[in-house]
């Protein structure tokens, strides 16, 4: 399955040996990241490509909740991850996430804040940093991942290398340019889409605009809503996006 060409491999088994392998676009499946799911605990474990467990994902949670559906016959759900528990309604065509919790605090995202190294300011949506005089301004926010937001083009390259050091369970870095959102994910490399970068983004513009955020592609969108009204309010963010079967398959390993 995938949303926004995100793709997800979701399976009953624990294949969690052969993740590089089944990963590999040329040789195999090839996914951004896989779900193995047990359907009598209601419990899974997601993967990255490179074999790395992610704490949530909220494009693969859509897809997920689309399989439960045709395999248990139900249209709400309550679905934990290691570190969010998201209320899940399917309906015709999208899926509904509620309870996502907005972390916008270093320490429980994981950034290594210097004082002997950093100056920082910060007003309601944007962080200024001077690393010694390397100055970089981005919006920081945690989802379960980590996400740093850049309004504009970047040098993922030199970006990555840098920020990494800053992050103690590392970060997914995505540069909002010209209405294009580009994301570098932490254990998968660039992705054609993150939804908890998506969302992220989203949670920035609502504070820029103070309107919901809704990115389309073609036929696909993704719909965040968020009452915040500062990087201090703890309200819950509900999003609404759509999501695609590709095929089912049988693999020997």
């Amino acid at each position: 399955m995938h949303s926004f060409k995100n793709d997800f491999l979701i399976t009953e088994k624990n294949v969690s040996k052969s993740i590089s392998l089944l990963s590999d676009r040329k040789s195999s499946v090839g996914f951004d990241q896989i779900f193995m799911v047990n359907l009598n605990k209601l419990k899974f474990n997601i993967f990255n490509k490179d074999g790395t467990e992610c704490e949530t994902c909220i494009n693969g949670i859509r897809c997920l909740s689309f399989y439960l559906k045709k395999k248990m016959g139900k249209n709400a759900f309550l679905i934990k991850t290691k570190k969010t528990k998201y209320k899940v309604k399917i309906l015709k065509k999208t899926v509904c996430l509620k309870n996502i919790e907005p972390i916008f605090f270093f320490k429980k995202i994981g950034f290594l804040f210097s004082n002997r190294k950093m100056f920082i300011k910060i007003d309601n949506n944007t962080i200024l940093i001077n690393f010694f005089l390397k100055k970089l301004y981005f919006s920081i926010l945690s989802l379960g991942n980590p996400h740093v937001i850049f309004f504009k083009k970047i040098n993922f390259y030199k970006i990555v290398k840098f920020l990494k050091k800053n992050f103690i369970y590392g970060v997914n870095i995505t540069s909002y340019f010209r209405k294009k959102i580009t994301t570098f994910e932490r254990g998968a490399g660039f992705t054609k889409s993150c939804g908890s970068a998506n969302t992220s983004l989203g949670v920035f513009m609502i504070l820029k605009s103070k309107k919901k955020f809704t990115y389309l592609i073609k036929d696909e969108f993704i719909c965040i809503s968020w009452l915040g009204k500062n990087i201090f309010c703890k309200k819950k963010i509900k999003v609404i996006g759509t999501c695609k079967f590709l095929y089912k398959g049988n693999y020997d390993i």
